[in-house]
């Protein structure tokens, strides 16, 4: 999967700590191998994670973004995660482009995600396509460079301080019609925002563990 490139971005979290990234990192270890991979951490953080780190080859963007613009929403603590989202997707995907010119598509995976385990097999038949997402919310998009340079970025650029959050800009028909892949890519193992009191996505981990189990029970028939 040399045509892409992984982005996952970080930090700890107030309660939870690493704990979903330290996750999704040994989940996701064969993919992350398999194509290009970038981590968008502070420094702190990243020392923290260099165990789990160790097995997968990975380029560091580092946390540099100045988040100054956005002092009119620190009263408002979910508005304020929403817009800094923003602000990290924008600044570490167009990174991403700089430090892997070649690759084709980009994809922006939040750090609480699986991918699927067959995801290999699924890029392998996934065709052309300009963007497309894992359903509902933004936890796992993947954009043609093209798009995401040109269209993409500089929509969320603009209304990333209006406290717009990426699964609403993304319904900017500019960004054109999304294509839908021939299987769930991805299982949301965290919690359904940063807001507190959200629940995690006991679904998908189990759907995830589900099909994780008849992967092995294949490999091991093959």
């Amino acid at each position: 999967m040399e045509d892409l490139c992984i982005v996952i971005p970080t930090m700890s979290r107030k309660t939870t700590g690493l704990e979903y990234v330290k996750e999704t990192l040994a989940a996701n270890t064969p993919i992350l191998n398999s194509c290009n991979t970038c981590i968008y951490v502070n420094q702190t953080d990243y020392e923290m994670l260099k165990g789990y780190l160790a097995e997968i080859f990975h380029t560091v963007i580092p946390r540099t973004e100045d988040d100054s613009a956005l002092e009119h929403l620190r009263n408002d603590k979910y508005a304020y995660w929403r817009s800094h989202l923003c602000m990290d997707f924008f600044y570490s995907m167009e990174q991403a482009t700089h430090r892997f010119p070649n690759c084709k598509y980009f994809m922006w995976l939040e750090d609480d995600v699986f991918l699927h385990p067959n995801f290999e097999e699924v890029w392998a038949n996934k065709g052309n396509f300009v963007w497309t997402h894992n359903g509902h919310g933004a936890t796992c998009m993947i954009f043609e460079k093209t798009n995401l340079l040109s269209i993409v970025i500089p929509n969320v650029k603009s209304v990333y301080l209006e406290d717009a959050p990426i699964d609403g800009a993304r319904y900017d028909n500019r960004w054109g019609h999304p294509t839908h892949l021939s299987k769930k890519i991805a299982f949301h193992i965290g919690v359904s925002s940063s807001q507190e009191g959200c629940i995690r996505h006991e679904n998908d981990r189990a759907e995830y563990s589900r099909l994780k189990g008849i992967t092995k029970a294949n490999s091991r028939r093959a």
